[in-house]
This record gives structure tokens, sequence and C-alpha cells, in this order.
């Protein structure tokens, strides 16, 4: 076998691996959020929300009201490693009874750091489902 078919055959795999990932990380998670929290310096509302990285390198978390015109829009602070999930979850970080949006996770892929709470609070998690055109995994 020739030297640039040896080096061609993992440059393709990894850009195929990529490729795949990127598609993956495309498909928002779809959450009904039973109370009202914060991103960044964003109020909004319980209600349903579509939530989806953007940006060429998934650099921001967008948070998209499906009840009302509302929106928010932050930036990623790192990526978490994949938590080997069934099923999306969006984490907040709860402090003197306020929610803030921390972290929002998909099933095969690494999850977005948005927000990190310095001090005491708690974690509240709210299962999703991923929307994608091809099919829905809704939640139990």
């Amino acid at each position: 076998m020739s030297r640039r078919v040896i080096v061609a055959i993992p440059v393709v795999f990894g850009v195929v691996v990529l490729a795949s990932s990127f598609a993956s990380a495309a498909d928002p998670v779809v959450v009904n959020v039973p109370f009202g929290f914060t991103v960044r310096d964003t109020a909004l509302p319980a209600g349903h929300y579509e939530i989806r990285a953007i940006g060429n390198l998934d650099e921001q978390i967008q948070v998209r009201s499906l009840d009302a015109e509302k929106e928010a829009v932050t930036m990623v602070i790192t990526r978490i490693a994949d938590a080997r999930l069934k099923e999306p979850e969006v984490i907040f970080d709860k402090v003197d009874g306020a929610y803030v949006l921390s972290e929002v996770r998909e099933p095969g892929i690494d999850g977005f750091l948005v927000h990190a709470t310095k001090g005491p609070h708690s974690k509240e998690r709210v299962r999703g489902e991923v929307k994608s055109a091809h099919n829905v995994k809704r939640s139990s």
C-alpha cells in the first residue's frame, strides 16, 4: 500500500467522525422548564424552550421560547465530557430561589457549560427531548 493511502485513511476517518459529531450537535434540545430562569442577563419565564448550539464552532447557546417571542444567547464557557446520557438534560443552578441556566447536555456528544455559580447553590435537572429533522426522541 502506498504511503499516501496509509496517511489518507486516518485523515478521512477523522473528518467523517468530526462531521458526524457536528451534525449531532446541531440538533436542538426541547425542554419544558417549570420555573422562571435567567440566561446571562435575560430573565425568561417558565415554559417550553428550544436550546441549540450556534456559531461556527458551537461557541454560543441560543435559548428560544416556543410559547412567547423571547430569546437569549450566551457564550459557552467550555465543553463538558459526554456523560453517557440516554436523554438530554438541561441543568440550572439555584441560588436563593433564583434559577440560572448552567449546562446543556445531549446524549452522544459533549455537553456545554454556560454558567458556573461560585458559592453555595443546588442543581435542578430538567429532562428534555432531542428535536431533529428525522426523528424526535421523547423523554419519559
